[in-house]
């Protein structure tokens, strides 16, 4: 028995890499949840200011903020 290092699973009788936006959890592969990304093998929540675009952080751009793990477009007359 050979244990699989974390950030793999077994697939097929070897070892596969965890692919980007999943992690490794309980030998299965899992989607990173909306609002957090994978970081060095394990879940990590998004900071204030950034969300998740395919997998990775991104800056929310000027005129917009995160809310609930999404960009959305400011009001008219408010400042971002």
């Amino acid at each position: 028995l050979v244990h699989c290092p974390s950030g793999t699973v077994e697939s097929n009788t070897r070892l596969v890499q965890c692919p980007s936006g999943t992690v490794e959890s309980n030998t299965r592969l899992v989607q990173c949840p909306s609002g957090t990304v994978e970081s060095n093998t394990r879940l990590v929540q998004c900071p204030s200011g950034t969300v998740e675009s395919n997998t990775r952080l991104v800056h929310c751009p000027s005129g917009t903020v995160e809310l609930n793990t999404r960009l959305v477009q400011s009001r008219s007359g408010t400042v971002v």
